[in-house]
């Protein structure tokens, strides 16, 4: 499940539906606005995207992450607008049967996101 968000990532309950009694793993990843980029100060980062691109391509890395990982589910949040430092801009919550399986599944979505 991919989701697009105006609203503060903050404010909405993330983990919803993040269990199993077939997991024994929840691994989530949450990034975050920070104050500096390539050694210069950074007060605010403004989001845009395209919504139907944007679940086409998470649609494919969804799709790609539950052939390739052993996990239950997995779902992301992206921010669009303007965030603040210290806001989060993007939330991947992954739950497996083993944590390894939940690490790397974790993982493999958010380069995949940063990448797409």
């Amino acid at each position: 499940m991919f989701q697009i968000s105006k609203i503060p990532l903050e404010q909405i309950d993330l983990r919803e539906g993040m269990s199993s009694d077939a997991a024994g793993a929840f691994s989530c990843f949450e990034g975050r606005v920070r104050a500096t980029n390539d050694g210069k100060n950074v007060s605010a980062l403004e989001y845009e995207a395209n919504e139907s691109l944007c679940q086409k391509e998470a649609q494919k890395i969804f799709q790609e992450t539950l052939e390739d990982f052993d996990v239950i589910w997995a779902k992301c949040f992206h921010r669009v607008g303007r965030l603040n430092v210290g806001e989060m801009a993007v939330w991947i919550g992954v739950i497996a049967a083993h944590r390894d399986e939940s690490f790397k599944a974790c993982r493999y979505i958010i380069d995949e996101v940063k990448h797409r």
